[in-house]
């Protein structure tokens, strides 16, 4: 066993400390969310919908039927709503029906976000047929692609940095998809079909629909990262920009290797900022190898013809129980793609280069290592206008005991620059870097009490320091989770947590046991505390109902939220409902 701790910790450090020439990047944002959680806690996989057959099945076998109703709102009514400045009514309404069997399936969903007037304010759906003659799938209506490495085309969601590195860094794509989901922005609309032979696939798709972007004072599209449609203002922007894409991927597939190419056509109504064109051609290649404890992932593509991307992953198994990772990434600063989300700091796979590495070491059954280091460069920010450097490093250790009781240590530092401008001595305008460190402290406990009975504890700690003022920020949360499995199918979950923080930036952040299909990570910042209570009811196969009720308040405010979203006192508590049947 000590030999495997001193392979780990040299090839660990090793790998790091030869980065140390490069500088460090990051900027302090939302896009922690991901890195917060693993596959155990939340699995991603869940929140897509999966294909409706079953093995057997014809066409003219019964068709399956799936429906989820689910509702959700916000209890206090904000500003937004008493000034009559939202049109709709706080309710978040999702329904969604799916018909099929193993030949034929169809999927409708309407969605309406809280505030918005109809219903119906987003429609997603689609018509499949499965195997017929050469035709693998072919699609009508709404469809993603999932290729290589996720430069050139991914699902909107999926795990960034973090514990889950060893498992999810290598993807494996699930080519065309059917797309039944709520994210507005991440998938095409139009037809598309694989055509599968002996060890090749193809891939031909068209898109066409309208979307909602963001336009900078020459008329040039900024983003398309604009979804809710609640006041006058928003709709009269809704659906200003046309889009059409066309293209083609075949890949080849045998067991120990795949080889894959991609080309598109992208056509918009509005110049493109970062492109300067409307109209441009995207090419990309992916291979992926695996040769006994050797896997190999690459993926590179031209934006626009001009600009490069490229990703590589070589994952190896020196020893037994024991994963070791390396990953390279370039990603242009001129790249535009809205279906791109490979793995980097930041989602969208642009503007970025690093160097990751990581590994995983099983000791013996009880301890578990993960530990990984990853050095990058943002080579230009939209935050600031020019690049920002930094680092992050982490290590969690696992202990499993036999008589039900596990826990993990965590330690997380991320180094970020934020470039500002202040004055010096004669008053004169001058460019600093201000460099911060943000430092993570976490302890978990999972007790299995008995089979029916699931005890969570957290208790996390945060620091974050200025390098150039000397000022600190503190972060403070732990919580007490159980969780009640009882006869009949009932299920019961609770926790309370309790946190404080010097601000939102100090704010920490929990993955939330929610209703199906729901992934709920809220950073907690200011002083207070917020509980909640899952309970869910499943009758066989057939219906499960589930109710989720929230409550949480700060003491260190009169009221919470800003502008519009502004609540007429310190606490927030909302409820959701979901009703899932399978006929």
């Amino acid at each position: 066993m000590v030999k495997k701790i001193l392979l780990c910790l040299v090839m660990y450090y090793l790998t790091s400390y030869a980065q140390t020439t490069e500088m460090d990047t990051l900027i302090y944002d939302k896009e922690d969310l991901l890195e917060e959680i693993s596959n155990e806690e939340a699995p991603i996989d869940e929140l897509f919908e999966k294909p409706m057959l079953k093995q057997g099945e014809t066409l003219l076998s019964r068709p399956n039927i799936e429906i989820r109703s689910r509702f959700r709102r916000q209890l206090p009514i904000s500003r937004g709503y008493k000034e009559n400045v939202y049109l709709g009514n706080p309710w978040y309404s999702y329904q969604r029906i799916k018909i099929g069997n193993q030949i034929a399936e169809g999927g409708l969903l309407l969605k309406k976000d809280a505030g918005e007037k109809s219903y119906s304010d987003f429609t997603n759906y689609y018509f499949q047929l499965n195997d017929i003659f050469k035709f693998k799938k072919f699609i009508i209506g709404d469809y993603i692609i999932e290729a290589g490495q996720g430069l050139f085309f991914w699902r909107g969601y999926y795990y960034s940095k973090g514990v889950g590195f060893s498992e999810t860094a290598i993807r494996k794509a699930r080519e065309l998809q059917a797309y039944n989901s709520s994210d507005e922005l991440g998938f095409m609309r139009g037809f598309a079909t694989q055509l599968d032979f002996i060890f090749l696939s193809i891939l031909i798709f068209y898109s066409k629909r309208n979307l909602t972007a963001s336009i900078d004072t020459n008329g040039f599209i900024n983003n398309f990262y604009f979804t809710y449609f609640r006041t006058q203002s928003d709709l009269a922007r809704k659906n200003n920009t046309g889009e059409k894409i066309y293209g083609s991927r075949i890949f080849m597939s045998r067991a120990n290797y795949k080889i894959g190419f991609t080309i598109t056509e992208n056509i918009y109504s509005r110049v493109i900022q970062n492109v300067q064109k409307n109209r441009y051609v995207n090419m990309g290649l992916d291979m992926l190898f695996n040769y006994q404890s050797i896997n190999v992932a690459f993926e590179s593509y031209l934006n626009n013809m001009r600009n490069l991307n490229s990703i590589l992953v070589i994952k190896l198994q020196p020893v037994k129980n024991m994963n070791y990772l390396l990953l390279y990434r370039s990603y242009s600063v001129s790249t535009f793609n809205r279906f791109s989300n490979p793995f980097g700091e930041y989602s969208g796979g642009k503007s970025e280069n690093g160097f990751f590495t990581g590994m995983k070491c099983k000791l013996n059954k009880y301890l578990l290592i993960t530990a990984y280091a990853d050095k990058y460069t943002i080579p230009f920010s939209e935050k600031y206008n020019f690049s920002v450097n930094g680092s992050e490093y982490f290590i969690q250790i696992n202990n499993y005991f036999s008589n039900g009781i596990d826990f993990y240590i965590r330690y997380r530092s991320k180094i970020f620059e934020e470039k500002k401008q202040i004055f010096d001595d004669l008053n004169r305008t001058t460019k600093i870097n201000e460099v911060f460190e943000k430092e993570n402290f976490r302890f978990h406990l999972n007790y299995k009490i008995s089979k029916k009975v699931i005890y969570k504890f957290r208790a996390e700690y945060l620091i974050l320091s200025s390098k150039y003022t000397s000022t600190r920020e503190y972060g403070r949360m732990f919580y007490h989770d159980i969780g009640l499995d009882f006869l009949f199918e009932k299920s019961v979950n609770f926790r309370i947590t309790f946190f404080s923080s010097s601000s939102y930036k100090s704010g920490i952040s929990s993955y939330e046991s929610d209703l199906d299909g729901v992934l709920t990570n809220p950073i907690l910042y200011g002083k207070g505390l917020k509980w909640y209570l899952l309970v869910k009811y499943k009758i066989k196969n057939l219906l499960l109902l589930s109710i989720k009720y929230s409550y949480l308040i700060r003491d260190d405010v009169k009221k919470i939220g800003t502008g519009w979203e502004q609540l007429p006192a310190n606490y927030d508590d909302r409820i959701g409902l979901q009703l899932e049947m399978n006929l």
